[in-house]
């Protein structure tokens, strides 16, 4: 991994600590409903 690469939480969309916090909650509300797709569909 490049060293100058920026990760971390201060790379999330917005300087607001709400928003911010939905945007995670939808993100993991999407993940989620991907997994559970993938395991619906799977023979």
């Amino acid at each position: 991994m490049r060293t100058d690469k920026p990760l971390g939480l201060r790379n999330l969309p917005s300087r607001s600590w709400k928003i911010n916090r939905d945007w995670v909650l939808v993100a993991n509300i999407a993940a989620d409903i991907s997994a559970w797709t993938r395991l619906l569909i799977a023979p």
